[in-house]
């Protein structure tokens, strides 16, 4: 398998490379001449024990040479820049592309059949011999390799890095974080009981015509049963001059034939024993193992003759019964507001063309015409 080939597994490997662990590297390993092809799915993490046993198959009983170039950071992107360079070992016989190995270079340095030495400046290798070579230019690979390659024509070529530094870029479900969150840019995240809690900001709570901003909370106490679930959160509001010390806010689950509401969220003031029970402007429903997301603001009100109490919580989403969140069943169904417009416009649209086609096909052309050396078509009225 060529450089070209190794190309391709190159642009899939890429795909998957961010969500391998820091010291999964991957290794070029180049073999004689007589040593099989070998494929090598370029999605698979090779683990240590099965980079081994191929490592060990690759030898035989021999104990060939082995000369191993590693780079300090290296990762697929490495082998791609300097693709034009490693081309000019495709002559040293079989290319094995491992695209992420489990701890390669602790393999190399840990093989008891072998000599291992760590040197620079290296002229020749003997049988059983292991020279790692710290490189920085993978350019300089093909020169090295041909020096050393005239002494040792049975040389074996391995290239890998101690670890692999690109930033992470992981594809994961939103999974709830530790019980209490204290963390103002990622939000409000509670898992406790198999109670899960999610907005991207702290509740803010507006008590007749001034509104409280809510920190994080200082406790949390789920209620799990069998009909519902209850969670209780004590919050501090933030601000010296706020009239309000502590708010505590219970969201009330209950479980029906298969479903989770959420019907209401009590709201207390710390040291008053009434509870106000304040009720979403939309339903807020979700099947079970599934989570409900709503991207819009939340508002829960409570609404009499002395009191007028909101409380705004931004992209909700929350869970029962789970560790992280399921699908999400979202508050905007399919029939959004841009898709009604879309249908009216489409429709208001058809209704011209239509018209337009109908007015086109009740066109009437002439089909009679005078004859200049016949008689005059005469029309009477009635025609």
């Amino acid at each position: 398998m060529g450089i070209r080939s190794l190309l391709v597994y190159i642009l899939l490997a890429q795909l998957y490379s961010a969500i391998w662990a820091v010291n999964a590297v991957p290794v070029l390993l180049w073999s004689g001449q007589s040593s099989s092809p070998s494929l090598i799915n370029p999605l698979h993490k090779t683990s240590r024990s099965e980079f081994e046993a191929l490592l060990s198959d690759r030898l035989g009983k021999n104990q060939p040479p082995m000369l191993v170039f590693v780079k300090d950071n290296f990762c697929i992107e490495d082998i791609k820049h300097h693709k034009e360079s490693l081309q000019q070992l495709n002559d040293v016989g079989t290319l094995t592309c491992l695209t992420s190995v489990e701890s390669a270079l602790h393999v190399f340095e840990n093989l008891l059949s072998y000599n291992v030495t760590q040197e620079d400046n290296i002229d020749s290798l003997s049988e059983a011999q292991l020279a790692v070579v710290q490189t920085n230019d993978l350019n300089a690979i093909p020169e090295i390799y041909s020096m050393i390659q005239e002494s040792s024509p049975n040389l074996i070529v391995a290239l890998t890095g101690k670890s692999c530094a690109y930033s992470s870029l992981e594809r994961v479900r939103r999974a709830a974080g530790n019980k209490l969150s204290t963390t103002e840019s990622l939000g409000l995240r509670i898992q406790d009981k198999g109670v899960l809690f999610y907005s991207n900001g702290y509740p803010r709570v507006q008590l007749n015509s001034t509104i409280y901003q809510l920190s994080a909370p200082t406790f949390v106490n789920p209620v799990v049963n069998k009909t519902h679930q209850d969670l209780s959160m004590n919050f501090s509001v933030v601000g010296d001059k706020a009239e309000i010390d502590k708010i505590t806010l219970t969201a009330y689950f209950r479980l029906i034939k298969g479903y989770t509401i959420l019907k209401h969220i009590g709201f207390r003031i710390d040291g008053k024993e009434r509870e106000f029970l304040l009720k979403s402007k939309q339903d807020i429903y979700f099947p079970n193992k599934f989570s409900y997301h709503c991207g819009l603001d939340s508002i829960f009100t409570y609404k009499s003759e002395s009191e007028a109490i909101s409380i705004i919580i931004s992209n909700i989403q929350v869970q029962t019964n789970a560790t992280v969140f399921g699908d999400a069943y979202d508050c905007i169904g399919f029939m959004s507001i841009p898709i009604w417009t879309g249908i009216f416009v489409t429709a208001i649209l058809a209704l011209i063309m239509i018209w337009g086609l109908t007015m086109i096909m009740d066109i009437r052309t002439m089909d009679r015409f005078d004859d200049p050396k016949g008689k005059t078509i005469t029309i009477s009225a009635q025609e």
